[in-house]
Parts: C-alpha cells; structure tokens; sequence
C-alpha cells in the first residue's frame, strides 16, 4: 500500500500554560461524579509460560485486542509478533529475527487500525523502525526516509481518524503524523520539564483523541489534547510506570514495574479529585508487569515480562454510577 512516506523537520514545542502538579491521596473505591465504582479487580487466569513455542513468551512487551477479541502479544524475547484467543489458545505468530522486511529486533508496541483496512503496526525497536501490514495478506512494508532517524521507537498508536502516534524513546518524544504520513507536530526532548521526557514508554488515547504519554524516567504520566498542548500530570505512587490503558469507565492504568502492580488513576480533569490512587492489583501475582490492554467487557491483559506470560484480570464494577 502507498501509506507511509513521512517528511520529517524538528519543530519547537507550542506553548501552553502552566500545568500544576498535584500531590495524590490515596482513596478506596471511591469514584469520580458520573463514573462507576471499582468493587474489586480479580485474577482470573494466566496465559502461556516461559519458551519459544506456540503459545509460550519470553520478556513479552506490547499487547492490543482486535474487534475479533484475539489477542496480538509482542513476543519480545522471541522476536515475534503472537496471536492468541482469551483462553490463551494459539492462533498465529508472526516474524522471526532479522532485520528483513517482515523481520524485528525485539518488537515492544503494537497498534491495530481499522479505519480504511484492517493494518498491523510494529515498533520493531531494535531495528530503529516501524513496520506495518495489512492484516489479510501480512505483506510487511517499512516505514523509510532519510529525513528521519528513529532511536529505540517503543510505543505506537492509532487513532480513529488514522492518526499515527509514535514514542521515539532514545529521542524522549513522541511524533504525531496525519494518516497520510506527513508529520503534524512532535513534543518532547530529554530532561525533566514539563514539556520533557526521559526514556518515554508508552502512548495510548482516549475517545476525545487525548493523548496519554507514561514519562517513565520522571515517575509521571503527562496528558495532552489531540493537538499536543499540554492539558495534566500525574506524578506520585509511580516508581517504575511502563505502559498506560483507559477502561470504557475512563479509568486510568498504569503498570508499574517497580511495585510489581497495576495501579488505577481517576481522569476527570477536576484539579480537587484528579491524581487520586484509586485502585492498586496484581501484587500477589505480577513479577514485572509492562504491557496492558482492557477489554469492553472489563478483561485486564498485562504482560508479565518477569513472569514471561499473560496474566488476566477482571473488573467488578457497581451496577450504578455515582454522582455528586
């Protein structure tokens, strides 16, 4: 497919206004007006085990579900892209290691759109690349051009306008371009300022298109519009934060590698309620927890690159929504 021929020239951060940063309290099952209430986050099962076989992972990475709930795991460990059903069942795998077109270098984000067709989207990290297919005939192309130098691209997303979002981790940016593959804006440069990363990990959107970036090396996740101004910062109760997902209540979760847990933020944009640890999980059961995904029905996926499996969890949440 013609898709991607990106045209890349740095362009400086567009001011906004200040951002606070406030201190979290920790809270128990409360929730923001017009949201649901968490009554409780199970564990419910656990998916594959240490190997290379069908169905096994070493250090998985990235995870996202399609609209046919099956599961795309980045393999990372293996070099490959796996595809599994809820049960853990294998279905397919992709990729082997190389640096050939349909090839990677320990794959850590995934994206799938299905805007114009249904396309598979691969930060082939250690191949300083993204590569995408169609998922019909997984013909992979590249994403080239000599104008732009990706280093350790890590996370990447698609939004519902076929919007790409990339988190150039070595570069401490993220870079947003138009579905056509022209570059729109990019944020983001080494340091600890607020319109600064180090070692970014992760991107992921909400239904309004804002835009969620887990600042891992500064402890904090920073929100942004669709345009890239700076709206929030969650900083606080986030020792290691890896990789970021919104639940369909718009609940935030954060895996966070140093805890050896998942912990839930409210997103509100109330200044008085925001920041607030809503839930904590997966203690007992997560050695490190990196990638996350969540389902319409309130499945958790979090890959345990300790563990080197899935494991599952499901959301309780109250039958009602609170309000003021």
């Amino acid at each position: 497919m013609g898709f991607l021929c990106l045209f890349v020239c740095l362009s400086s951060c567009t001011p906004v206004s200040p951002t606070k940063i406030i201190s979290p309290k920790i809270i128990s099952s409360v929730s923001p007006p017009n949201l649901k209430a968490i009554l409780s986050i199970n564990h419910v099962n656990t998916l594959g085990r240490k190997g290379q076989g069908a169905g096994n992972f070493l250090n998985p990475h990235g995870l996202i579900l399609d609209i046919g709930e099956l599961l795309y795991v980045a393999d990372t460990g293996n070099h490959r892209i796996q595809i599994i059903d809820f049960s853990g069942n294998f279905i397919a795998e992709i990729g082997h290691r190389g640096w050939q077109s349909g090839e990677f270098d320990n794959p850590m984000g995934l994206a799938i759109s299905f805007v114009r067709s249904s396309m598979l989207y691969v930060a082939d990290t250690g191949n300083d690349r993204i590569q995408f297919c169609s998922l019909i005939d997984r013909a992979f192309q590249t994403v080239t051009d000599s104008s732009i130098a990706f280093d350790r691209p890590y996370s990447i997303v698609v939004d519902k306008n076929g919007e790409i979002l990339v988190i150039d981790r070595g570069n401490h940016r993220f870079i947003k371009f138009s579905s056509r593959g022209e570059k729109l804006f990019e944020r983001g440069s080494y340091g600890s300022g607020r319109n600064q990363f180090q070692n970014p990990t992760d991107i992921a959107l909400d239904q309004k298109r804002n835009i969620y970036v887990v600042d891992s090396g500064n402890q904090r996740l920073k929100k942004y519009d669709f345009s890239g101004n700076l709206i929030f910062i969650w900083s606080g109760h986030l020792q290691d934060p890896s990789h970021v997902a919104l639940d369909q209540s718009g609940y935030i979760y954060i895996t966070d590698r140093r805890s050896q847990s998942v912990k839930v933020l409210q997103n509100q944009d109330i200044e008085t309620n925001n920041n607030q640890l809503v839930f904590e999980f997966g203690k007992q059961q997560l050695v490190d927890p990196t990638g996350i995904t969540i389902s319409k029905q309130g499945k958790i996926f979090v890959s345990d690159s300790g563990g080197n499996d899935i494991k599952v969890f499901q959301i309780i949440y109250t039958k009602q929504k609170i309000s003021d």
